[in-house]
């Protein structure tokens, strides 16, 4: 099984799969489709082929296009340094020490897009 699907994917990638995935439908109306923008014209095939046959008899028009804001991705990064303290003692008069771990941390968010096709069947 993990052979065959080894060999599928590096044939999609020698041979360009591309997807077309439909994301909303109002079945006669309104069509939208996410289409990787690399597999331009295979993906744009299956995107009108999709639209056409939720439009049914009416015709599937490409009304607009363009990269969509879908989600948001976080990575996030943590760093710990050991530190020595010192510290005078003023009674026994000797220095004493103590150890501590400082911990930096920063995350940075950024949006996910996919590329949409909008069809309007008319």
């Amino acid at each position: 099984m993990k052979v065959a699907l080894v060999m599928l994917s590096a044939s999609c990638i020698l041979a360009g799969c591309a997807t077309a995935t439909l994301v909303e439908s109002e079945p006669g109306k309104r069509i939208v489709i996410s289409i990787n923008p690399q597999d331009s014209a295979e993906a744009r095939s299956k995107a009108a082929s999709m639209a056409q046959g939720e439009c049914g008899s009416k015709k599937a028009v490409l009304a607009k296009q363009g990269r969509v804001a879908v989600g948001t991705h976080t990575q996030g990064e943590s760093n710990e340094s050991p530190q020595k303290n010192q510290t005078f003692n003023v009674l026994s008069g000797k220095m004493l020490s103590s150890s501590s771990k400082k911990t930096e941390s920063s995350s940075n968010t950024v949006n996910t897009y996919e590329w949409q096709l909008v069809y309007e069947c008319s």
